[in-house]
């Protein structure tokens, strides 16, 4: 019984094409794809492969703080050397908003959104340093970009060679951050250039 089944089934499926095949002739449906006259203009299109970049919703600067001397400024330090800076910025600042409360956090270059949303609580305006590198300033920046989104002001320290890494990071997301370029590597910085840092970094803020 099992073989006559078998053997029932094979033929169906032979003779089932076949039936199919015969009744589409018949009936006057096409079976394949219609072939020009000859000498009949061929027309080829052609897709873009590069798609389609969605447009960029520009986004503007979170309003800086309008008395510095009760806000809470924090400085996130990713130990690549930027906290030479902070020194100095810190005592300007206290120096020059009594009051104004500065707040070192250690942190990554890259940061993720719950480490975001605590420091956006904390603090009334931030500085974020960066690597010397490509992949350490680009995450760096966008940790500055988050917080900008967020509505807390800021200024992003870079190095001077990956300057234009921020500013492309800024531009690809809509969201313009306030840079403040530094000679690289940071030990070599001298003191007047410190205290140009300095003042541009408060400026910023």
């Amino acid at each position: 019984m099992e073989t006559r089944v078998s053997s029932i089934s094979r033929l169906a499926g032979v003779r089932l094409p076949i039936a199919l095949a015969a009744w589409l002739v018949t009936t006057g449906v096409p079976t394949s794809a219609p072939v020009p006259a000859a000498g009949a203009p061929v027309k080829i299109a052609a897709l873009d492969p590069r798609g389609i970049r969605p447009p960029i919703q520009r986004i503007p600067l979170s309003p800086r703080p309008k008395d510095m001397s009760k806000s809470t400024v924090n400085l996130l330090d990713t130990r690549d050397g930027v906290g030479l800076i902070y020194g100095p910025l810190k005592a300007e600042l206290e120096k020059r908003y009594p009051g104004v409360k500065v707040v070192t956090t250690s942190s990554a270059w890259g940061l993720d959104d719950a480490f975001i949303d605590k420091i956006a609580a904390q603090a009334n305006a931030f500085v974020f340093g960066s690597s010397g590198g490509s992949s350490g300033s680009q995450g760096a920046a966008y940790s500055a970009i988050k917080l900008e989104q967020r509505g807390v002001p800021g200024v992003h320290i870079a190095c001077e060679d990956m300057k234009h890494v921020a500013e492309w990071k800024a531009s690809a997301t809509g969201v313009p951050i306030r840079i403040v370029p530094t000679p690289c590597p940071q030990p070599r910085i001298t003191d007047k250039q410190m205290a140009g840092i300095v003042d541009a970094v408060i400026d910023g803020l």
